[in-house]
Formats: C-alpha cells, structure tokens, sequence
C-alpha cells in the first residue's frame, strides 16, 4: 500500500495530538489575589468565615454584642439561641471547630420588650466575667452581673440593683483591673419618661467583696441618659455615653473618674450628625480606647473641644484633635493591639479611606481591613494571633459570614496564614481533579466555586494531594478553587487558567 504523503501525515498526526489533548489536558491556575508568604497575602485572604454562628433564616434575631478569648477558646455573648445549631442563651462558646452551652445560659431580665443579653464579656485570670440583662445564669440567681469558672456559674456579691421605680439599669461594659472591676450601664429604654432630666447612677466598681455606686451617677435628658463605654489607664477609669455632668461637673458626654472625683475633659464632645435631616439626633460617646497618653473617643459627634470632629476624636490629656475628616458614619468600638488602633461601626469611609465598617489606624493615616463587612462592627476582640469582630454583617472579606468572623492578624514571624492549608497546583485529566499543596487533612475537601466536591486524599501523599474524581468536567477557566481542612480552615484561592 503506498504511504500517504508527508503533508497528509503531519495533518493527521496534528489532529491526532489535538484530539488527545482535548481528553488529557493539564489545567494551570494562580493565586487570586497574591501568590505565598505573608508579605504577599491579601487583607482579603485573611478573612476567616469558618465560625458559623448561626443561619440568618433559622434564626433571625441573632445578634453579637460581646466577645471574649480565655486561652483557646471564644466566648461570644449577645442575643442567642442557638450557636452551630447548638442550643444557647445569650452566651456560646467556640473552641477552635464546635460551638456550646455555657453552663445553661443566662434567664430572666426586666423590661417590656425584654430578650436575656450578655452585653459585656471580660476575662479576669482564669474566670469569665459577664454583664448584661438577666435575673439568673445557669440557674443561679445573679443580678446582671456573673462569673464562669469553666465548669460553673455564681453571682458576685448581690450584683447590680439600681432601680428607681420602673427604671432598672442594664450592665453594658465591664472594665477589669487586677482584682478590682468597674461595671457600667444604662436604664432601659423601653421604661424611660420622655422630657426632663434624669440621674443615672450607672458606674459601680467590685472591689472583692461588695459593689459600690462610684461619683453620684451622670445627669442628662431622661429619654438618652446612658454610660456607654469605660477605658481603664492606671488609677483612672474614663466613662462616656449620653450625659452633661458627671457628679455635678459638666463633662458634655466623656468624663474622667479619678478614684476620688469627676474631672472633665476639656469642653467634651457636642454637635451631632443626622444620617436623616428630618429626624433630630443627640450626640453621645459609644466608646474609648486608651494608648499610652492618648485617649480616643468614638460615637455620634461633630465636634470635640470646640474643634470640628466627625464622630472620632483624640484627647492628648490637655486638648482635642481631630483624626482627619473623621468617619462618614458611626464608629461603635474601639480597640487598641500593639501600635495600631482598630474602629469598627456603620461607616464606610474614614479620614477620606474607602472601608467598610472597620479600619486601622497607626497614627499617621488610616487602612481598610481588606474588603470589611458589608454591615457594621461594634465588637472587636484580639487573641495572640486574630482579631475577631462582630455586629451586624453577612460578609465579611467578601466571605459569607453572618454576625461574627476573625481576621489574621500579620506578623513577621509567625503569621497564623502560614498554618492553613495552600494550593501548589492543579491538574486536569479527563474527568478527574488533582489538587497537590501543603497541610491537606485526611479528608479535606475541594471547594469549587465555594461547593464541597467529593473528593479523597491520594494515599501515597495523604497530606499533599487530593482528587475530585468528577470535578474535572467541571472546572473551567477563572472557576475558584479552596482545600477547606477539617477544622474549616481555608486555603487561598486559585483560579483555573487553561
């Protein structure tokens, strides 16, 4: 038989290499948006959504109001029933991979629209001290006011019992000072007069033994009287809120407890910026964080000292500064960690810098925190290696994340991203997937496009390699890949790129 020309065979063999690749082709991808090492990785990418506190659908009232790190685990207090689908009250505890009970929960509390709140979580050595709006916790009677030793719940001393009629004051921060702790707090709203003055006696210290009532309370409108917020700094505690004097010294809504009287800080803050034109506001502090001299205020404000700050100010123990233009909405918490400041509210920008409802600061300008949420933040809390925020948000980093996610934290050395799993490569061959990384559990997964595929690690490199065995049908150019471990943590993403 005479052979085919030679043109006729390199076509035919062209088709034959093209028809093969066609059912045999590896698959290239990338890092989205940085490739390794900490120096590289994304704001973004630091963004952990894997603790799941509760589904918006099941449970829709679910709100985070607190957020406490005792050695491994997270205590988070607000307004819960259910935490990971595990059944709570007000308080839940995350240990790294599951969420639970903390000793039953807190019960009881006063008011007309009334849901039992843990308000304000603080550690004390190797105890959980929690303030908030409860008759009972665990089935102990405690007033407002407790403590967990890790196995059980009991009241300290007689609790907080400031009530005048139907006015019953609600623990919303604890501050805590070696063996001495400050408790502070607001009458309900749902049981204040409209117009007049009122005195709320809302600052008590536990010195060990017994409460105390400190500096004859604030005064102000009777229908925005509150103490909002409390900053610890050597012998001083410094208050604010919604109040004009403090133990009769006029201290426009930020005042300094000395141990023994009320000083003011300058003129305080005044002024208030009306997110509705139509609808009248007060101005009012909603939080503090202290750095070394410098004192910094967060709330509702347009001026602090006579000089014009937006809802943001600093006090360098004479006089106010404004940060820059300031914040174009609430900031809600303030939180200090190493040299940087943390704000977290409604805003979405500061000082002229897009960030979505957290941002911070190193004293000169500030930064977004990747992405943000795409709600609010008005919790902040460090461990050794993350900072967790809560609020109000079903995003965060751009992640699914409802009411609560962690953020890790850089550092040079040893950056917490360095022990998730990551992503070397990929291939394609017919229709199976092969993933190969570093730190892969037994029985990790595939994410593609953020869905679980079946998947299976090779068994020759177990902790290296995984296989989608019908996953490579699917996966297509710019589709999304993650390795989730079994503790839900999550590798970078890397986009497919034929």
């Amino acid at each position: 038989m005479k052979a085919a020309p030679l043109f006729l065979r390199t076509i035919t063999l062209a088709l034959l290499l093209l028809l093969f690749a066609s059912q045999s082709m590896p698959a290239y991808g990338f890092f989205h948006p940085a490739e390794d090492g900490p120096d590289l990785i994304s704001d973004d990418d630091r963004w952990d959504n894997s603790l799941k506190l509760a589904d918006q659908d099941s449970v829709p009232f679910t709100s985070v109001r607190s957020i406490a790190v005792m050695g491994d685990d997270v205590y988070v207090g607000g307004r819960l029933a259910s935490a990971g689908g595990v059944q709570v009250s007000g308080i839940a505890k995350w240990d790294g991979a599951t969420w639970s009970d903390v000793g039953g929960g807190i019960d009881f509390c006063r008011g007309i629209f009334c849901f039992p709140t843990a308000y304000a979580l603080e550690v004390k050595g190797n105890e959980l001290i929690v303030g908030g709006n409860f008759g009972s916790i665990g089935g102990v009677p405690a007033n407002k006011v407790a403590k967990w030793d890790g196995s059980k719940w009991s009241a300290i001393g007689e609790g907080i019992n400031i009530c005048d009629g139907l006015d019953c004051l609600t623990v919303q921060s604890i501050a805590v000072s070696g063996d001495t702790f400050y408790a502070i707090g607001n009458v309900l709203t749902d049981v204040k007069d409209i117009g007049g003055t009122v005195n709320v006696s809302g600052f008590a210290v536990w010195d060990g033994s017994t409460w105390s009532p400190l500096g004859g309370g604030v005064v102000g409108d009777s229908l925005t009287a509150s103490i909002n917020a409390i900053a610890l700094s050597g012998n001083d505690a410094y208050i604010g809120g919604n109040f004009r004097s403090a133990g009769g010294i006029a201290t426009n809504n930020i005042a300094r407890w000395t141990g023994s009287n009320w000083e003011a800080l300058g003129s305080g803050v005044e002024g208030c910026i009306s997110s509705n034109p139509t609808f009248s506001c007060s101005p009012y502090i909603a939080t503090i964080a202290v750095k070394g001299k410098d004192v910094y205020a967060g709330g509702r404000f347009a001026a602090a000292g006579g000089t014009s700050a937006h809802n943001i100010a600093r006090w360098d123990g004479e006089r106010w500064h404004a940060l820059g233009s300031g914040a174009n909405g609430l900031v809600m918490k303030l939180a200090v960690h190493g040299d940087l400041v943390y704000a977290g509210g409604t805003f979405t920008e500061i000082d002229g810098v897009k960030a979505n409802g957290i941002a911070r600061f190193d004293g000169v300008k500030w930064a977004p925190v990747g992405a943000g949420v795409d709600g609010y933040v008005d919790v902040i809390a460090f461990s050794d290696n993350h900072m967790y925020v809560g609020g109000g948000f079903n995003t965060a980093g751009g992640k699914p994340a409802l009411n609560i996610a962690r953020w890790a934290l850089p550092q040079a050395d040893t950056d917490p991203l360095a022990l998730l799993p990551r992503i070397t490569g990929i291939s394609i061959s017919h229709q199976q997937l092969t993933v190969a990384g570093e730190r892969f559990d037994q029985g990790a997964v595939v994410l593609l496009n953020g869905i679980a595929q079946k998947t299976k690690n090779k068994k020759k490199a177990p902790t290296t390699v995984l296989i989608a065995p019908r996953s490579g049908k699917l996966a297509k150019t710019g589709d999304r890949l993650q390795v989730q471990n079994n503790d839900g943590k999550l590798s970078q993403e890397f986009l497919v790129s034929r």
